[in-house]
């Protein structure tokens, strides 16, 4: 029964990241510049860099952020109940 409870939240909260999601151009770039390193390497040795290419991570970001969501605060209520 919780997992149906957190399936049903969970696409509910994904419903505004399918409707940007229609619109290509809607999305959310990675990086406010090209080539913006992250300090990691990939396994080829080369570095592992963003771009200003639309990307859905921050775009998801950006949905919760404008209807006020928290992710982490859910886990912190989970903590609280009995």
């Amino acid at each position: 029964m919780k997992r149906a409870i957190a399936l049903t939240i969970a696409l509910l909260l994904l419903q505004p990241v399918a409707a940007v999601a229609q619109d290509y151009e809607a999305f959310r770039p990675a990086a406010t510049v090209d080539n913006l390193s992250t300090g990691f390497g990939l396994f080829d040795g080369s570095p592992w860099e963003y771009s200003t290419a639309p990307h859905i991570a921050p775009t998801a970001w950006f949905v919760m952020a404008v209807n006020d969501f928290n992710p982490y605060a859910m886990a912190e209520r989970k903590k609280e109940r009995p």
